[in-house]
């Protein structure tokens, strides 16, 4: 018994490690794919092109440069996604254990690789019917896009290729495993919270103007009262004009002494 523990031990050490192992792998192999893909350049060496005088701008080097090309030549716009895609199958196989027996059939990895052809092909096929990219080696939906786009149109018209959306979400559905209803409950929730939080951070805007307002009409209201308080208890004062009066003029006395007098007598 513990031989076999120590067995199914170190078995599910190894399986994963090397699930750990693809899952960074992966992550690599998008990011490196993600840097040829952005650095594109028409006049780089590749598929679709020889190239001038063998000069490459590409970030990702003469592999970066073919590999670019030929994911835009084929798909074209919705090359751009394959690095997500990528970093998704990375995940897939580092999270195998973790899911239910019925995906660990041969099945399972089976329809999520025809989920994504249908997915590529169709929004490859919108890409061409309603976008342009001059740049690009061979349109905006590429090879893979022109067959698909072109031939919707040609069998259910130019409405009918509204089909492709649908046939887009189901093979996204698919190969991604997202509910499409919960994914719109989640988004309106999200909206729903945002929106009540604007609603709140205003309401509560509001109030603080209202307290602050408040408060200096209580603190104006006061200071009036003091001042009008002030000047009830002030003396009422009469100001009326000065009126100076001249002083009369006194008459000095002299005094006449006696022999004088007797003199004029």
């Amino acid at each position: 018994m513990e031989e076999k523990h120590k067995q199914a031990f170190t078995k599910s050490t190894v399986s994963f490690r090397f699930r750990e192992a693809a899952l960074i792998l992966c992550l690599s192999l998008a990011g490196y794919l993600l840097i040829s893909l952005c650095s594109y350049q028409p006049i780089d060496p590749g598929w679709s092109t020889t190239g001038i005088d063998n000069l490459i701008t590409n970030r990702g080097g003469i592999i970066g440069a073919w590999l670019s090309d030929i994911l835009l030549y084929g798909f074209g716009i919705s090359a751009y996604f394959s690095p997500i895609i990528l970093a998704f199958g990375g995940w897939l196989l580092f999270s195998w254990k973790k899911r239910s027996n019925i995906e660990g059939k041969l099945y399972f990895w089976i329809i999520k690789i025809i989920s994504l052809i249908i997915a590529l092909s169709t929004l490859s096929g919108l890409s061409t019917l309603n976008l342009d990219a001059d740049l690009l080696p061979f349109g905006s939906g590429g090879a893979l896009g022109q067959a698909v786009g072109h031939g919707f149109e040609a069998i259910f018209g130019y409405a009918g290729t509204t089909l492709l959306l649908a046939i887009l979400l189901t093979g996204a559905t698919l190969f991604t495993g997202i509910s499409w209803l919960t994914l719109a409950d989640y988004l309106s929730e999200m909206a729903l919270m945002l929106i009540s939080y604007f609603f709140k951070s205003i309401l509560v805007k509001i109030f603080k103007i209202n307290t602050i307002s408040k408060h200096i009409y209580e603190i104006y209201k006061k200071t009036f009262n003091e001042e009008e308080n002030n000047i009830k208890k002030c003396r009422k004062t009469r100001l009326e004009p000065i009126i100076q009066t001249s002083s009369p003029n006194k008459i000095k006395e002299k005094i006449v002494p006696n022999t004088y007098i007797k003199n004029i007598k």
